[in-house]
């Protein structure tokens, strides 16, 4: 019997290998090595973060030392019977393809919190089409003239335009602006106008509401002294006269300019990207005029320097190159010509409660006054057909004739043609080419210097930041002692 092979089973154990100790911190951080791309990645974001810091820190500096500045013009105690300082800011797009909100959010960025920190209220007067702004600084300018003129004593129409109980003078009241502020060149152009006209129309109205109150207080004199019997006529009261226009001195509202560079286009992006950076040059900039406007800094008025104001503006500097003018050029003609204005009319006026018939103009004899429902429905009739004719007279004169042999007799017979009408697409699109092609002529800058030298002669002024941080020169003596003081 054999003996089983016994098999012995040996069992290695692997010896671990040394521990090795690891390399001190600073070792590893010497050691470290950054890759090429993420050195630029963070230069770049610390400089990006960098310069955001900075120009948040400068603008939350000025925009304080701004509100401190203004403040005091808030302290102010008022007197019930005194007027609230207004101002009128004129807003319009600053470029053809621009939108007026750029300059909504310019003004709401950087001037509207100086208005707020100096409790000064204002209007924000908006024009989309031109000649708006210049319409509205004339009517407005000349209602408020003619109401001083019948009340000249400041106190007496401060406690009479206060009363609650006489609308129409605290409508008057609402537009007692004590400046008209134009951000942006065509704004300026059409507010120098606009003043300039509205001066105007002032002097005409009151020079017809003086001949018309002497006209009636000589004919009541006349018929006093006839009814006591006396041979001369009676003695005029001229204490019931309003002041002769040659000698009324009206007070004058200031004008304020501010200026509205935007920029746009690939080209300027290195320029965008510098103010992207430094948004507290704008502050500091805006700002300051917003100050000016609050303390009521003004200097007289110069036709030399105060017309090219605003010409350098990207808005219209780059419509005046593509029109062949130089940088800083003004071209001649009127600011807003007939095609605008037959583009852009005028709306109704609301205080003409007249009514007149369809299709008739002013002077047609077509006022509803006296006549009865019959009469003027019939009128309506024959004003409707008279133009329904008109139309058709107009449409078939445009079909041409032709000369054509019927059985060897020569007639002439109209051979109507078919009139291809627009669609609304076509429509819509040729008033939009209309529409550009005459608001880019309307941004080519324009000469005011005849508006500018009368307005001079008759002492307007304008505001100036320098003369706020140069001279101290205020308007109202009691701002004047209030920011001597704050100095």
């Amino acid at each position: 019997m054999e003996n089983p092979t016994t098999a012995t089973t040996t069992t290695t154990t692997a010896t671990p290998p040394p521990k090795v100790d690891p390399k001190p911190f600073l070792q590893r951080v010497r050691d470290f090595r950054v890759s090429r791309g993420w050195v630029i990645f963070g230069s770049v974001l610390v400089t990006y973060a960098g310069l955001r810091y900075r120009d948040s820190y400068l603008t939350d500096k000025i925009k304080a030392e701004h509100a401190e500045r203004a403040k005091a013009l808030a302290n102010v105690p008022w007197s019930p019977k005194d007027r609230v300082p207004k101002v009128c800011v004129l807003l319009m797009r600053p470029h053809p393809e621009d939108s007026i909100r750029t300059a909504r959010e310019m003004f709401n960025e950087y001037m509207k919190p100086v208005f707020d920190a100096a409790a000064l209220d204002y209007d924000l007067v908006e024009s989309n089409a031109p000649g708006g702004i210049q319409r509205h600084v004339a009517g407005t300018l000349a209602k408020i003239q003619r109401y001083q003129y019948w009340t000249a004593d400041d106190m007496l129409r401060a406690k009479v335009m206060t009363s609650p109980l006489d609308d129409l003078k605290y409508f008057y009241r609402m537009q007692d602006y004590r400046t008209y502020v134009a951000m942006g060149r065509k704004p300026y152009e059409e507010l120098v106008v606009g003043y300039s006209e509205g001066l105007a129309k002032a002097k005409c109205e009151m020079e017809e509401d003086y001949a018309a109150a002497f006209a009636a207080v000589s004919s009541n004199s006349a018929s006093s002294g006839w009814f006591s019997g006396g041979s001369s006529g009676g003695t005029m009261d001229r204490s019931q006269l309003p002041p002769n226009p040659a000698h009324h001195h009206p007070t004058l509202p200031a004008i304020a300019y501010v200026p509205v560079n935007t920029l746009s286009g690939m080209i300027n992006f290195p320029r965008k990207l510098y103010r992207w950076f430094n948004q507290h040059q704008r502050h500091q900039e805006l700002g300051d005029h917003a100050l000016a406007i609050a303390f009521s800094a003004t200097r007289t008025l110069d036709p030399t320097s105060d017309a090219t104001a605003g010409a350098t503006e990207f808005g219209v500097s780059k419509v005046a190159a593509e029109k062949g003018l130089a940088v800083g050029e003004l071209a001649e003609g009127p600011v807003v010509d007939e095609d605008m204005r037959a583009f852009w009319p005028p709306p109704a006026n609301k205080l003409d409660r007249t009514p007149q018939l369809p299709g008739a103009g002013a002077g047609a004899g077509a006022v509803l006054e006296g006549l009865s429902t019959g009469d003027i429905v019939a009128a309506a009739e024959n004003a409707r057909k008279t133009a329904a004719a008109a139309e058709l007279a107009s449409l078939s004169s445009t079909v041409p004739t032709e000369l054509v042999e019927d059985d060897g007799n020569a007639s002439t017979k109209k051979i109507e043609e078919d009139v291809k009408e627009e669609t609304p697409a076509e429509k819509e699109e040729t008033y939009r080419k209309r529409h550009f092609e005459l608001m880019v002529r309307y941004f080519v800058p324009k000469k005011v210097d005849r508006e500018l030298e009368k307005l001079t002669y008759l002492g307007v002024a304008i505001v100036d930041p320098k003369t706020l941080a140069e001279t101290m020169v205020v308007t109202d003596p009691m701002l004047e002692d209030v920011y001597h003081r704050e100095r």
